[in-house]
């Protein structure tokens, strides 16, 4: 996945849309790499529906600390 190969956390969760299965993807990063991402996902999905929330809180997983999550 190319997400993960440009060093992103990614989760993937089946989901069903209107008519068909689609994967929903949910990518943590700061607010500053996320243009970055919309733009990656886009170039491989142009009919993507991205959604972005702000998180007050996230436990577990896996989380590099520190620059690697900033892009």
């Amino acid at each position: 996945m190319i997400l993960r190969e440009q060093g992103y956390g990614v989760t993937i969760v089946d989901g069903t849309g209107k008519v068909e299965k689609r994967s929903i993807l949910m990518v943590y990063t700061h607010r500053r790499g996320s243009s970055e991402i919309i733009k990656t996902i886009l170039a491989i999905d142009p009919s993507a529906m991205i959604i972005q929330n702000d998180v007050s809180t996230l436990v577990g997983g896996f989380i590099h600390s520190g620059k690697s999550l900033i892009k």
